[in-house]
């Protein structure tokens, strides 16, 4: 499909010119598995982006003591597209995403399937570029250019660089790229420090949940026990009456708040009824942490556990109790199938698994009491983050069209 051609206003002091008219480009080298090593230089493949940057798990690596790939070595600053992909909006693994290189990873090596962009420095700012590239209008633009099928598509340079991008004088450029990068900023520190607290958070989880640090005025020992103590199966069926639920790994809410095409069958007779305090978890994969706190009543799907607390069950403690690595292994160890795909933790597998429990009712609720404060820590930097991020997606909208002018 063709790129549409479209009619923009800008100001009179401002140019529309084409990608290609302002920038130069290097595609990525074709690199053999056979000469990859376990030092040398870095070797960026579109495997090792996402939507904004270039992970470091999992890196490769090549010679290059003769400098014989210097050609395709990424320096702080530049622009890497990718060429082959998914559509739009699968924003991890779209083609034609863009990633700004930072300077840890100056000196590595592009694979294939991907271009380093620069800007010509004459004509227009770096970072002003690549700023372009998050508004919505390059999304709306790379679907019309994409070409393949649904699982794999690619872009050709030639339709890229027709790509047009509202140009101001150089030094006007240069101040509204300054303007977006304190917000970028702003999101990055944010961003690391949600990170920084959810590391927090799992150390806290792991001390707490054990018993391995105790909360002041509890002293009784914690005795192993089996979860079937602490809860019975719900299995209450046939009222479809009530609203279908969706369960998550952060929560069980409105199936239509999932942004899921909801596939379930017609006929809800066998749907089971989920309520306030129950914890909900996919039979099948359990034992890989599939569980969550209800705090609402509704239907779910049959392929879903429904337990209900008994009265010396605090379901929030236990809630966070089922996200440790350590339970998690032990629902794997007591999930009965013949292969992963069909593995299944019933409730008769469940609730004779072993733990380390609290003396009483009153610790556990104590304890998540505590993890639920870090979890509203958390949740006001969450909501403060798309603050900033919805500011700054105003604010792009308003400065790289000309609406609003920088002095």
């Amino acid at each position: 499909m063709r790129a549409t051609k479209t009619k923009t206003s800008i100001p009179n002091t401002w140019k529309l010119v084409n990608l290609g008219d302002i920038t130069s480009y290097t595609k990525g080298y074709a690199f053999k598995s056979i000469n990859y090593t376990n030092k040398g230089s870095r070797v960026i493949r579109i495997s090792d982006t996402n939507a904004h940057t270039i992970k470091d798990d999992n890196p490769i690596y090549v010679s290059n003591e003769s400098g014989e790939y210097k050609k395709w070595e990424l320096m702080e600053g530049d622009l890497v597209f990718t060429t082959v992909g998914s559509k739009p909006p699968m924003y991890d693994s779209m083609v034609g995403k863009v990633i700004k290189v930072q300077k840890k990873h100056q000196g590595a090596l592009l694979n294939q399937n991907a271009v380093i962009l620069r800007g010509i420095k004459e004509k227009v700012n770096q970072n002003y570029i690549y700023h372009n590239f998050k508004l919505k209008k390059y999304l709306n633009f790379i679907e019309t250019i994409v070409r393949g099928n649904a699982n794999q598509v690619s872009i050709t340079l030639k339709e890229l660089f027709t790509y047009k991008i509202p140009l101001p004088p150089l030094k006007e450029q240069k101040k509204i790229a300054e303007i977006l990068s304190q917000w970028d900023e702003a999101i990055e520190t944010t961003q690391n420090l949600i990170e920084k607290l959810q590391l927090r958070k799992k150390g806290l989880m792991q001390a707490l949940l054990s018993g391995k640090k105790r909360l002041s005025g509890f002293s009784e020992e914690w005795k192993e026990d089996k979860l079937g103590s602490y809860f019975t199966e719900r299995k209450e069926t046939g009222l479809d009456n009530l609203p279908l639920l969706s369960v998550g790994k952060e929560g069980v809410y409105p199936q239509d708040d999932s942004n899921k095409k909801d596939t379930s069958n017609s006929n809800k007779s066998k749907y089971k009824r989920i309520c306030n305090g129950d914890i909900g978890y996919n039979t099948m994969r359990m034992w890989q942490g599939r569980s969550a706190l209800s705090q609402l009543e509704g239907i779910v799907s049959p392929a879903y556990t429904i337990l209900k607390p008994k009265e010396n069950c605090d379901s929030v403690f236990f809630s966070h109790l089922f996200k440790l690595d350590d339970m998690i292994h032990k629902f794997y160890r007591n999930s009965q199938g013949m292969v992963s795909d069909t593995w299944m933790c019933k409730f008769k597998d469940f609730k004779i698994v072993r733990f380390n429990a609290p003396s009483s009712i009153e610790e556990q609720k104590e304890i998540s009491k505590i993890i639920g404060l870090a979890d509203v820590e958390i949740e006001e930097k969450k909501a403060y983050l798309l603050k900033l991020k919805e500011q700054k997606k105003g604010l792009m909208q308003q400065l790289l069209t000309g609406k609003k002018r920088v002095k």
